[in-house]
């Protein structure tokens, strides 16, 4: 999903540009591209804006927000090229901008965001149910040699906890990093793959690429290739950089 946002912004910006470049030369087509390009950026835009949606409400207004200026930005766009319609698109964006979405936003996305500040992860035992919670059980992380137990995971949501032999991958996005639990759950978690990358690396994690972080308890099987690619327990397939191949076969030979 990350790397088709990408690629659609990268077009978009190649459309306005070229656009930019032929209305000034008076050649035919640039309308066309310019609004085109404009579209795919807004569409990028918006999947960039709604990965991160807290809840139904919130994500309802970034739609509006979305549509807001999407109507704005297309209706100065049209009055520019003299594209009938111009005025009509102005007046409804206007209108959803100023009586749905400024309000919503500063009720409540900029006050959730003032509240759901994000929380380093944190990793200790899971104390049995019927057993009474001792300080030192929560403090102190859980290692078998140097293995993690459990992993406290901080979301949106709040702090989520797994135990790291049902994680199947780490992905990173960006300044995040998605977490794939027994191939039946993702969360988002604030930190960085590195992060996770050094926290999991005596718990048999390893990194195969710059964007994913594998659990060797989950590995199926190595496709051959370049750099080859891993096929995980739940049948995703993940890539592997030429850097990380010789690393991940040794550790494939000699596991722990």
């Amino acid at each position: 999903m990350k790397l088709a946002n990408r690629i659609l912004g990268v077009v978009s910006a190649i459309l306005i540009i070229a656009g930019a470049v032929v209305y000034a030369l008076n050649a035919p087509m640039a309308r066309l591209l310019l609004v085109f390009g404009v579209l795919g950026a807004c569409l990028s835009a918006l999947r960039l804006w709604l990965i991160q949606s807290k809840n139904d409400a919130l994500t309802f207004n970034r739609i509006v927000g979305y549509l807001a200026f999407t109507f704005i930005i297309c209706g100065a766009l049209f009055k520019l090229l003299y594209i009938p319609g111009a005025n009509m698109l102005l007046v409804i964006g206007t209108g959803l901008l100023v009586m749905q979405f400024l309000p919503v936003y500063l009720l409540l996305d900029l006050s959730e965001k003032k509240t759901t500040e994000p929380e380093k992860p944190l990793h200790f035992a899971m104390p049995p149910i019927n057993e009474p919670v001792e300080k030192e059980a929560i403090a102190e992380p859980v290692i078998k040699g140097k293995e993690l137990d459990s992993l406290a995971v901080p979301t949106m949501q709040g702090l989520i906890i797994v135990k790291t032999n049902e994680i199947s991958h780490c992905e990173a996005d960006d300044k995040y990093t998605r977490i794939f639990v027994d191939g039946k759950k993702m969360m988002l978690a604030s930190q960085t793959l590195g992060y996770f990358e050094d926290l999991l690396k005596d718990s048999g994690f390893i990194r195969i690429h710059h964007s994913y972080l594998i659990n060797l308890k989950h590995l199926k099987n190595y496709i051959k290739g370049e750099g080859g690619q891993v096929v995980m327990s739940n049948d995703v397939v993940l890539d592997v950089s030429r850097r990380k191949k010789t690393a991940l076969l040794d550790a494939i030979s000699n596991p722990n």
